[in-house]
């Protein structure tokens, strides 16, 4: 199946089409592509705000897409490229290649252009943007300033150690996590640079760019320095300053410029700030959007949405209609070797499951 698009039927449940069904009527549409296993934040976006989306939004894997001979034209958003397989990065390429030589496709996040976790936090380092460093475990580790934690490069399980504020720790626990073969490779060593506010909590704002809009999307405040959804804290205070900063979207400018230093165009950006400087922690390009606090029910079952939601909506829309040429079909070739399609995708679902649960340990 090359995609998926979405129709809500009677009971409110989402039937799911083939993209070539859906895309038999020349609407524009966004397709994000992503890799096999890792479609579920693109699915529960188009579930929500009572599919608002769904006429809209496609998602597809890059493994589908490999091994077909041609593709609608739409709006395609290269993602999630820090799981690509190795043996599939070539053709990811070729395919950004022959859909830009197309000219009936509107392409996002260029994959040589893109820069990952460690490129990216070196650069904003570099630039001034950030005021705290990263390191590969394997590098010269004598300027690092403390405290510090180590985290893996690709995957998105947070940092594998708690702070570590000496030398001592840092070299132990390196030892401890180069046993595991998986991570020997991507351990990185991270400054920490984080704030607690007044009231003793640590906040952790998060903000998405789509078709140039940057829309500010959540204040997440817990009382650990590792912000986490789980652990956070809500009262009239925090609840306030969500408000206030969907409203005054008070970082907007300097967003854009670290997407730009990534040259990213689409994704989330997660930050916190410190002495009113942005602190940037990661961009992620195949980001969670359809949290469960994002919509209310009304009296009689209607959905009450809020300005951050109708701002992403016409963002996508505004990004959807970008395509130039829906209704046409872009000719592509299929990559597969020796193998038939269904063989060659059921291989890189295996790899992308190996890939996702090699990452999937706690701190330790």
């Amino acid at each position: 199946m090359f995609g998926l698009g979405a129709d809500r039927g009677e009971r409110g449940w989402l039937t799911y089409y083939p993209f070539a069904v859906v895309n038999s009527h020349p609407t524009p549409t966004v397709c994000v592509v992503v890799n096999v296993g890792f479609d579920g934040p693109l699915r529960n976006l188009a579930l929500r705000w009572g599919g608002a989306l769904a006429p809209c939004l496609r998602v597809a894997t890059y493994q589908s897409l490999l091994v077909r001979r041609q593709v609608p034209a739409a709006t395609y958003v290269f993602s999630d490229f820090e799981r690509v397989p190795p043996a599939d990065v070539d053709g990811v390429l070729t395919l950004w290649d022959t859909l830009r030589a197309s000219s009936s496709a509107h392409l996002v996040n260029d994959p040589r252009r893109v820069q990952l976790r460690f490129q990216l936090l070196r650069a904003l380092f570099e630039q001034g943007l950030n005021d705290f460093n990263v390191y590969r475990a394997d590098e010269n580790l004598s300027a690092v300033r403390f405290p510090v934690f180590v985290r893996c490069e690709h995957d998105h399980g947070g940092p594998r150690t708690a702070l570590l504020t000496t030398r001592r720790a840092l070299d132990d626990a390196l030892d401890r996590l180069r046993a595991n073969r998986a991570w020997r490779s991507q351990l990185l060593v991270t400054e920490c640079s984080a704030e607690a506010g007044d009231d003793g909590l640590f906040r952790k704002y998060g903000a998405l760019l789509v078709n140039g809009c940057v829309v500010p999307w959540h204040v997440i405040a817990s009382p650990t320095w590792l912000v986490k959804g789980a652990s956070r804290v809500m009262n009239d205070r925090t609840r306030e300053e969500q408000r206030q900063y969907i409203a005054d979207n008070p970082h907007a400018e300097r967003v854009r410029q670290a997407f730009a230093a990534a040259h990213i165009e689409y994704g989330r950006i997660d930050y916190g700030v410190v002495d009113g400087r942005l602190r940037v922690f990661e961009i992620n390009t195949n980001p969670a959007i359809g949290g469960a606090g994002r919509h209310r029910r009304k009296p009689g079952g209607r959905q009450k949405t809020d300005p951050a939601v109708n701002q992403l909506i016409e963002a996508f829309r505004a990004l959807a209609d970008r395509c130039p040429a829906p209704g046409a079909w872009i000719p592509l070739t299929p990559r597969r070797g020796v193998l038939p399609s269904w063989a060659y995708q059921g291989l890189r679902l295996g790899q992308s499951l190996l890939t996702r649960y090699a990452h999937r340990s706690g701190i330790r």
